[in-house]
């Protein structure tokens, strides 16, 4: 795998009011950061990054602390660059890191939709209902946009259950009533027709759940170590890749892995590829296959050795394709 020169940029404010903007000059400002995000986003489960800036200046440091201003992250390499996190500052400080370091770090703790996730309650009743336009209005109601909210077939119904693909294949005509958080009601229809979200700060990402593989994580394009099989799926660690996304699908390729499965721990190391010739099996890769990713955690440095990303993921098959009737 080859790496390229990295790339961090933190943007504060917006386009009206750009406060604060981090230059890309080698060695200008350290920056740490750790984002968290979640497929289908929840209470507990809000999108967030953590970011510390080293050794500001007292101009810079009077307009990031104690406001609560938008947040961009840019990162990624060299001419493939993208934007990871859009959020807002919830709270922020200043402060030396350890009596050994001179060091002084700005610290911001950033959330993405938290007032949407907290705030927002859906009351009403619906009868026949397509989903997407029961979707479209309640992300107007709170003032942000759906986007790649694909068309899904299925009536909203007092009780259905519907195929992979959101057709509905029996239920009822009965009015249906939503009584609950926005993020309660987005988890509950998620479930049912299919779909994950994420709430942004202004925008409410809807992505169908497909089987079709985006990406191949593999020893030679950033694999760190050995994944950890556990009992909902796979735990690994890569080399810090912009281009994945919660709700992606992949496919690992791996001859060893550790296990993690409730109390119990064991490490396997045998390469047993060899060991069922006669049965002429092939098992090189033995722990290949579909998984699903539902948590991603970047954690990455300009001036440190950090730079990973993280993935909690789920077997495809065990964990998603069985539609619940509700």
């Amino acid at each position: 795998m080859q790496l390229k020169k990295r790339h961090i940029k933190i943007i504060v404010g917006n386009d009206y009011k750009k406060v604060f903007e981090s230059k890309q000059a080698p060695g200008f400002l350290r920056i740490d950061f750790e984002i968290k995000k979640y497929s289908n986003t929840s209470t507990y489960g809000m999108n967030t990054a953590n970011i510390e800036l080293y050794n500001l200046n007292e101009e810079s440091n009077r307009m990031l602390v104690g406001k609560e201003l938008p947040v961009i992250i840019e990162a990624g390499y060299e001419g493939s660059e993208a934007i990871i996190f859009n959020g807002r500052i919830g709270s922020s400080v200043k402060i030396k890191k350890s009596p050994e370091h001179p060091d002084i770090v700005t610290n911001l703790l950033c959330a993405a939709g938290f007032k949407t996730v907290q705030h927002y309650v859906v009351s009403r009743a619906v009868k026949n209902m397509e989903i997407k336009d029961f979707l479209k209005s309640i992300c107007s109601n709170v003032e942000i946009i759906d986007e790649n909210l694909q068309k899904v077939k299925a009536p909203i119904t007092a009780d259905f259950v519907v195929d992979l693909n959101g057709n509905q294949i029996q239920g009822n005509t009965g009015e249906r009533t939503f009584d609950d958080t926005f993020v309660d009601v987005l988890t509950k229809l998620s479930n049912e027709f299919y779909f994950d979200f994420q709430i942004g700060e202004d925008k409410v990402l809807f992505r169908p759940r497909e089987m079709q593989t985006k990406h191949t994580i593999t020893p030679d394009n950033g694999l760190i170590g050995i994944p950890e099989i556990t009992e909902l799926g796979v735990d690994l660690r890569t080399f810090f890749n912009p281009g994945l996304e919660t709700g992606d699908a992949f496919t690992l390729e791996s001859k060893y892995s550790n296990f993690k499965l409730g109390a119990l721990e064991f490490l396997d190391r045998t390469d047993v590829s060899g060991m069922f010739n006669a049965r002429k099996v092939n098992n090189k890769n033995r722990y290949a296959g579909s998984y699903r990713i539902l948590e991603l955690i970047h954690k990455c440095s300009s001036n440190t050795n950090d730079w990973q990303t993280e993935i909690t993921a789920s077997n495809y098959k065990l964990n998603d394709m069985t539609v619940r009737k509700q």
